[in-house]
């Protein structure tokens, strides 16, 4: 799928962001230092992957309304249960009134030069959705979203405190929330860095 509008591209397959044919970093590329998977067994971070895709392919089918929840089978006991991630983020978004104006949305910034893609936008803030532990690399990642969100006319203001939800794979979840003040302060270092780093 490619998102174009005002000459901004996004191809999901190569999971790049362009506006007129130049290549934008994206969000992921500028934290990729600090959300280093290395010492992980590659078996073991494939499964993850897998499990994250996995989690995210039924959560977007779900907000979008386009998830029959009965039809998920219960998974055997030990075994990572898909049916009880949708059900539980279904109670979340029940009880917090959740109204998403955006979903898997990419957008870029103009000011800036960057660009990404949010999990989840409500009128008010970017929400990220992990199979991952909460680490400070996602505050700054929404942090990045929060100015796209901002910049692009969908939120009228940058909230103070951003929030992301994380879930394992028995279905817990858990929210986490940043500071944007101090997360965008690092955002700025990294996007400074990378634009240093990578100008001719």
């Amino acid at each position: 799928m490619i998102a174009d509008s005002n000459n901004f591209k996004y191809d999901d397959k190569k999971h790049e962001y362009t506006v007129g044919g130049i290549i934008l970093p994206s969000i992921t590329q500028l934290i990729a230092p600090y959300t280093d998977f290395s010492r992980i067994p590659r078996n073991i971070l494939q499964d993850k992957i897998a499990w994250g895709n996995t989690v995210h392919e039924y959560l977007e089918m779900l907000d979008r309304d386009h998830l029959d929840v009965e039809a998920i089978p219960r998974a055997a006991e030990g075994e990572p249960d898909i049916r009880a991630v949708v059900e539980n983020w279904a109670e979340i978004c029940y009880i917090e009134l959740y109204c998403w104006i955006g979903i898997e949305l990419p957008l870029y910034s103009n000011k800036y030069r960057f660009a990404g893609r949010l999990d989840r936008l409500t009128p008010i803030e970017p929400i990220e959705l992990k199979t991952s532990l909460p680490r400070k690399a996602t505050g700054v990642q929404l942090a990045f979203q929060a100015q796209l969100a901002f910049e692009n006319g969908y939120i009228e203001e940058i909230p103070r405190k951003l929030h992301s939800y994380h879930v394992t794979e028995q279905g817990i979840w858990t929210e986490k929330e940043y500071d944007f003040k101090e997360c965008w302060n690092i955002a700025m270092c990294l996007l400074t860095a990378n634009n240093y780093f990578n100008r001719g």
